[in-house]
């Protein structure tokens, strides 16, 4: 995902703190990016 990759290298800026949830779909997620996501957005799945 793309656009995942984008918005992860925003929250290494500033993390949304009121996002609960995110979908991401149209192309395979590599598991480093799975990794990044559940680093900066702990409380987020």
């Amino acid at each position: 995902p793309a656009m995942l990759n984008s918005f992860l290298d925003q929250a290494e800026i500033e993390a949304p703190r009121s996002l609960k949830r995110v979908f991401a779909g149209g192309e395979p997620l590599a598991p480093h990016t799975a990794a990044r996501f559940a680093s900066l957005l702990p409380e987020t799945s």
